[in-house]
């Protein structure tokens, strides 16, 4: 059976000195279910008990061998005084279109808080699915689109031994959610456009393959009903509250159905969640990330010519689930407004971009 290992504690310094004064804080083995086929073989160790603002190193063991030494860190006390946090911003993750470099770049800085992943961390698509530019770097496994548990599972592991994504789940702790792509494209609570359940049965049951998948090989916690959406504290400096908006999702229509104002990206308690924290917190920032843009891109007036290009980057169409954002960002701000909270911030994954 696996033994877990050490788990090392220092201070804030990231000295070759200090990481040589290590108190250990704790080891353990795993038993049961945890190991067994019924979990992909992973193991999932859930810390408790940590301090706060806290360098912790970790490592592994099983038949002799040791994994190499991870690194992670605990946000600070909810009333603790910070002054300073930095976070690499990452999404969009696609195997066939390329090395992820910037996985590499943000593991080698040293100094960050934590990564935040605003979903497609991986795709669901079969081989040369994806449209790269006609290209395909590397060859997605398996290569035919994921569909049942086994292939989610193949997938998820895959992705795990590519070096950068290994070096920067090992440098730094990551905040996640998903996207569509987890489980397949342009997913809404009852369907997907990539999904037809005439060949491919059940997408509920899509669904809980894929999310089991995810729960086994992710570094994240899901609540009892599976719920991934959750706030984190970060001393009085800034609350961070990452959304899901996929799993409660209206279907995506076109036309001037986008306008119908009972339609949701949120439902209705994630929203609620949403409004009520944020003009709770007592913090001086309010983050939210979310897989989706929320600001408005208006890119009506500019000429056809480049219109057309602009719209393929963005994803900028008449369908887009981007659009539905736009009564729930007018609903938010409404309520933030009306509640008087300031420091209100969105970060957004998706376009494959960075704006401000």
């Amino acid at each position: 059976m696996p033994d877990l290992g050490d788990c090392a504690r220092r201070s804030s310094s990231d000295s070759a000195a200090a990481r040589s004064v290590r108190q250990n804080v704790g080891r353990g083995t795993s038993r049961g279910r945890g190991r067994r086929p019924e979990r992909d073989h992973t193991v999932r160790v859930d810390v408790r008990c940590l301090a706060p603002a806290t360098t912790y190193w970790f490592r592994f063991t099983a038949g002799g061998a040791w994994s190499p030494t991870g690194r992670t860190l605990t946000a600070p006390a909810a009333d603790d005084a910070v002054a300073l946090l930095r976070f690499g911003v990452v999404s969009c993750s696609s195997w066939e279109a390329g090395y992820f470099a910037p996985y590499r770049l943000l593991a080698e800085r040293g100094d960050l808080q934590a990564v935040v992943h605003l979903g497609d961390y991986l795709y669901e698509y079969a081989s040369g699915g994806f449209n790269a530019g006609g290209v395909i770097v590397r060859q997605a496994a398996p290569t035919h689109e994921t569909l049942p548990l086994a292939d989610y599972r193949i997938r998820h592991a895959q992705y795990k031994t590519d070096p950068d994504a290994r070096a920067l789940h090992a440098a730094v702790p990551w905040i996640i959610t998903w996207d569509d792509h987890e489980v397949a494209n342009d997913m809404w609570a009852g369907g997907a456009e990539n999904h037809d359940p005439a060949t491919e049965g059940p997408f509920a049951a899509r669904v809980a393959a894929a999310r089991q998948a995810y729960a086994e090989w992710m570094p994240v916690r899901l609540a009892a009903d599976g719920a991934i959406y959750r706030r984190l504290r970060f001393g009085r400096l800034a609350d961070l509250s990452m959304l899901d908006l996929r799993s409660y999702r209206s279907r995506q229509v076109s036309g001037s159905a986008v306008d119908d104002p009972s339609r949701t990206i949120t439902g209705d308690d994630q929203m609620t969640w949403l409004k009520t924290g944020l003009a709770a917190s007592s913090a001086a920032w309010r983050l939210v990330g979310n897989p989706d843009m929320i600001a408005r891109v208006d890119v009506g007036t500019l000429p056809a010519w480049l219109l057309g290009p602009l719209g393929k980057l963005l994803e900028v169409r008449p369908e887009s689930c981007r659009m539905d954002w736009f009564h729930v960002r007018d609903r938010t701000s409404r309520g933030t407004t009306a509640r008087r909270v300031a420091g209100y911030a969105v970060t957004s994954g998706v376009a494959r971009l960075h704006a401000v």
